[in-house]
C-alpha cells in the first residue's frame, strides 16, 4: 500500500479540521427494532470472518461454524477430494439432522447422525439408508445446501447470501496484497485464545478497539505508558466496504512516556517472542515480515509496535512482526455480546527467556483486553439509562466514527 493510496490520518490537516469534532447518537445500541435491522442485512449479506484454512489441510477435514443469534445458523466448512474448500449448511435435506456436532473433525462420506444419509464431500446425496422406503425423488436435487465461501490470506470467510453483492477481494480492499500473502504464506499456528460474554452491544466492543485514545488512561497500569495521539495514527476508509479503518500503535518516546516496569518485563522486552519488544533489537527489524515489504509498517516507523484493521462487521485483527491476533464480537441480543480473541505466531519459542517472554506477552495482553471490555458493560449501562443521547468524538476518535457511520450506512444500503 502505497502513501497515495491511504486515506485521510492525522497527518491530513483537513481531515482533522473536518473530523475535529463528531456525534454518533446511542439509539443504534439500545434499540431492538435497529438490532432486528442488522441481522436481516449486515448479518446475513457480509462477509464473515470464520477460521483458518490451515486447520483442515486434508480432503475430508472440517470445522463447524456456528451463528446461533442468524435463527440458530450452523454451517460446516470443509475440504474436498479436490482440494477446494466448501461450506453447506449442516444440514442434513432429509429431516433437518446435524451432520456435524463437534467443533472439528475429519471424515471420508459425511453422515447425518440422525438417519444415516451420507453426502460426497462435494455435497452431493451419496446414500439413502431403506432406500426401499421411499418414493422416487431427484438425488440430485437433494445435496447438501451450499454457503458462499472464500479465502484471503489463508482465512476462511463465509456469507449468507447466495449471490454476494461483493467478492471478498473487493470486500477487502484496501487491505495490502502483501498482508495477505503474510498471512497466507507463513506457518501461523494457534497459541492462545479467550472468549467472554458481555452485557454490552456488539458494536461497543468494535468501538473500544477502533481508537487508541483510552490507552493512556484505560491502560494505565497495564500498560504503563503515557500514549499521545501522534502514537497512534488511525486511517479512515470512506470507499471500502469491508474496511472502516485502521490503526497504528507507536511506543510512546522513551524520555515522554513515565514508562515504570517492573525487572521481568524489562527481561521480556529484550526477546523478539514478548508482544510489545524492544523495537532496537535486530530480530525486530528484520524478522519474517520483511521478507512482505509493505505488509506491515508502511512507513517505516522507529516505534511501531503494530497495525491494527477493523474488518467489517464485527472483527479486528492485529498484525505484529510474527504475531497475529483476531478479536471478534458475536450479538448474543441488543445488549449481549461474546467476545472471543486468538493469538497466532509464526514460531514457537526455542528457549526459556523466549518462552517466558512470550508468556508475559500474552498475560499482558489478556489483561489489556479485559480493561477494554469489562468498560464497555459501564458504557453499554449510560446508554439503556438515557443519561446520554449522543457521544462527542473527536480527532483521536475517527475510527470509531467511520466504523459507526459506515454501519448505519450498510444497514440503509442492504435493506433493499
Amino acid at each position: 500500500m502505497t502513501k497515495e493510496s491511504m486515506p485521510a490520518s492525522y497527518g491530513n490537516k483537513r481531515e482533522m479540521q473536518r473530523r475535529k469534532l463528531d456525534r454518533i447518537g446511542v439509539d443504534q445500541y439500545i434499540s431492538e427494532d435497529f438490532y432486528q435491522r442488522e441481522l436481516k442485512t449486515i448479518w446475513r449479506k457480509c462477509w464473515l470472518w470464520a477460521g483458518r484454512a490451515s486447520e483442515i489441510p486434508n480432503p475430508g477435514d472440517y470445522f463447524v461454524f456456528n451463528l446461533p443469534f442468524l435463527d440458530r445458523t450452523s454451517i460446516l466448512v470443509i475440504r474436498g477430494k479436490d482440494n477446494k474448500v466448501r461450506a453447506f449448511y449442516n444440514v442434513c435435506q432429509h429431516r433437518g439432522g446435524r451432520l456435524a456436532y463437534y467443533e472439528r473433525g475429519s471424515a471420508g462420506v459425511l453422515r447425518c447422525t440422525f438417519h444415516g444419509w451420507t453426502y460426497n464431500l462435494d455435497g452431493r446425496l451419496a446414500g439413502v439408508t431403506f432406500d426401499e422406503t421411499f418414493c422416487d425423488f431427484d438425488r440430485s436435487q437433494r445435496g447438501l445446501k451450499p454457503i458462499s465461501v472464500d479465502i484471503w490470506g489463508g482465512w476462511v470467510f463465509v456469507n449468507l447470501d447466495p449471490a454476494p453483492r461483493w467478492t471478498l477481494r473487493e470486500y477487502l480492499s484496501p487491505l495490502p496484497n502483501a498482508l495477505g500473502a503474510y498471512l497466507e504464506k507463513e506457518p501461523w499456528a494457534w497459541e492462545w485464545g479467550r472468549k467472554g460474554l458481555f452485557k454490552c452491544n456488539w458494536k461497543l466492543q468494535v468501538d473500544s478497539q477502533a481508537e487508541g485514545y483510552h490507552a493512556r488512561f484505560l491502560h494505565a497500569r497495564s500498560i504503563i505508558a503515557k500514549f499521545t495521539k501522534e502514537d497512534t495514527p488511525t486511517w479512515t476508509y470512506p470507499g471500502s466496504v469491508g474496511v472502516p479503518f485502521k490503526l497504528e500503535v507507536h511506543r510512546p518516546k522513551a524520555q515522554d512516556s513515565g514508562v515504570f516496569l517492573t525487572e521481568l518485563a524489562k527481561a521480556a522486552g529484550t526477546y523478539s517472542t514478548a508482544l510489545y519488544y524492544n523495537t532496537d533489537t535486530d530480530d525486530y527489524k528484520g524478522g519474517v515480515a520483511s521478507r512482505y515489504p509493505g505488509a506491515v509498517n508502511v512507513f517505516n516507523g522507529d516505534r511501531w509496535t503494530f497495525d491494527l484493521y477493523g474488518i467489517f462487521p464485527n472483527t479486528v485483527i492485529l498484525v505484529q512482526k510474527g504475531h497475529l491476533m483476531i478479536m471478534r464480537s458475536w450479538p448474543r441480543g441488543v445488549g449481549q455480546t461474546l467476545w472471543d480473541y486468538d493469538e497466532y505466531f509464526t514460531r514457537p519459542p526455542v528457549k526459556f527467556g523466549e518462552y517466558l517472554a512470550r508468556l508475559h506477552g500474552l498475560l499482558e495482553m489478556r489483561n489489556t483486553v479485559t480493561e477494554d471490555m469489562t468498560t464497555v458493560e459501564g458504557v453499554q449501562d449510560s446508554f439503556t439509562s438515557g443519561a446520554l443521547t449522543e457521544q462527542i468524538v473527536g480527532e483521536a476518535e475517527i475510527g470509531v466514527g467511520a466504523f459507526e457511520r459506515h454501519l448505519l450506512h450498510m444497514v440503509d444500503e442492504l435493506s433493499d
